[in-house]
């Protein structure tokens, strides 16, 4: 878990910091912001793997992204074997590139879940229904998902990924001159410092 978000930046990188988790939040909600689906980064085998997830909260009292996945999914194992993580997103509109490390644990129970899970579409609950985990192999092309879905099996498969910020790296990369700022979070709060993009 990071500290929080206790500040003791100068203006201008405090600035820089707030812009980052606005941009994060306002992807939550917006089907059409490149921050909405960052790469999620694990290790397995002890070789980098990264897909593509859709952010679905983000928590910037608490440094906190979170993600839908299955329990089931390679990612999932590899995560719960080695918990840290990258999140890696690009703004192409703002030229700006995210890049946060910290830790991955997952929920499986709860009322934040009970919430996801009701506001989870009919179409999506059929990911969490299929028979054989994500990544099992199939004979032959097809989505593995049954015809009519048991809701209770697929809620089992069903959690949310929570990624505990504890590094962001924010690089612009605008025409008119490149800038950098890594942003670590400490037992007091979070410190930053310019970089040399």
């Amino acid at each position: 878990m990071t500290a929080g978000r206790a500040l003791p930046l100068p203006g201008d990188l405090a600035a820089v910091f707030d812009s980052v988790w606005q941009l994060l939040e306002a992807a939550v909600g917006d089907l059409g912001a490149p921050l909405r689906t960052p790469v999620v980064i694990g290790h397995a085998d002890a070789a980098p793997d990264g897909r593509v997830m859709v952010l679905r909260g983000c928590r910037p009292a608490i440094s906190e992204l979170v993600f839908h996945t299955d329990m089931r999914s390679p990612k999932a194992l590899c995560l719960q074997r080695d918990s840290r993580v990258a999140v890696v997103g690009y703004d192409a509109a703002r030229s700006v590139q995210l890049r946060m490390h910290g830790r991955a644990h997952f929920e499986t129970d709860g009322d934040a879940v009970e919430a996801a899970w009701g506001a989870t579409s009919p179409t999506a609950r059929r990911n969490y229904a299929t028979a054989l985990p994500p990544g099992a192999r199939l004979e032959s092309a097809g989505s593995g998902q049954p015809e009519s879905v048991d809701v209770a099996a697929a809620r089992a498969n069903f959690a949310r990924l929570i990624v505990d910020v504890a590094r962001v790296d924010w690089l612009d990369l605008t025409v008119s001159g490149h800038r950098r700022a890594l942003f670590e979070a400490g037992a007091d709060g979070w410190t930053g410092s310019w970089r040399v993009p």
